[in-house]
């Protein structure tokens, strides 16, 4: 996966670009106020973290903050552009929408070709969906995969839709950025459904189906819980953290994609 990620990353940076369709590059949703969400994301219990992140929405930008391994990622949507800054090595990149599209549209073909159903599934991902009003639960279901969602209705559509529309754009950038990262198709259906139902997503579980004879066992079921805080209005620490990152994106020297990946993963 290694070698055939990088020849595409090479490809939809010598390549023309292509027109921009996607939904996070419409003209940015108005709110009635900045907002933050925390997310904590672990494999079923607070034991087990994978990754905690606060991602700041202001001024038609999006600054995400992710804390191991030290990562910012600022979303321009009037620029149609990410950002994604290395303190740690004073180092960052530019991604242009564009190119993020191509590269995703890319790696969706090639998994459509595979033999194994679940890369097919995950390049055109179909659920049976569920929702229980009394309890809010949203249950998407399918062979390969299950997403369980503890939803929130009280929540200002504007925010849903600016939530979710960043939820999209980053599983798109992960998908590009980590090496082996599962295609995001799977979860931009999940937020259409939310999108669609009004829906903030307080906590999602993702559950794989078992693959082997292990995984069938008590316990080692493949479980990612992702947790999701929202805080409406930003505090004095939240503006402070906004002027670094803008700060940074005039100090740290620019690299290129593949350098800069290497840098934040260590290789």
């Amino acid at each position: 996966m290694a070698h055939l990620q990088s020849g595409l990353i090479i490809g939809i940076f010598i390549g023309a670009l292509a027109t921009c369709k996607a939904a996070w590059c419409e003209t940015p949703v108005s709110t009635s106020a900045p907002f933050k969400v925390v997310s904590f994301v672990d494999r079923g219990d607070e034991k087990n973290p994978i990754s905690l992140s606060t991602t700041i929405f202001s001024e038609a930008k999006a600054f995400d903050f992710l804390k191991d391994p030290r990562e910012v990622t600022i979303i321009d949507w009037r620029g149609n552009r990410v950002i994604l800054l290395n303190p740690s090595h004073q180092e960052q990149v530019e991604l242009s929408f564009d190119a993020i599209l191509r590269f995703h549209e890319r790696v969706r073909s090639r998994a459509r070709q595979q033999s194994d159903p679940r890369q097919r599934f995950a390049a055109d991902p179909d659920f049976t969906i569920e929702f229980d009003s009394a309890k809010h639960i949203l249950l998407l279901t399918s062979p390969w995969l299950t997403y369980r969602i503890t939803t929130q209705g009280d929540v200002d559509p504007g925010i849903i839709r600016e939530f979710l529309r960043f939820a999209d754009l980053m599983a798109r950038v992960n998908c590009l950025l980590v090496q082996g990262a599962r295609l995001p198709d799977p979860r931009l259906k999940v937020n259409q459904v939310l999108i669609e139902r009004n829906l903030f997503p307080a906590e999602v579980r993702l559950i794989a189906a078992p693959r082997n004879f292990l995984e069938w066992l008590p316990g080692r079921q493949s479980v990612i819980r992702s947790t999701h805080t929202l805080v409406v209005g930003l505090t004095d620490e939240d503006r402070t953290q906004i002027d670094q990152a803008e700060e940074w994106t005039h100090e740290f020297r620019r690299v290129n994609f593949l350098d800069y990946q290497a840098k934040l993963t260590g290789h």
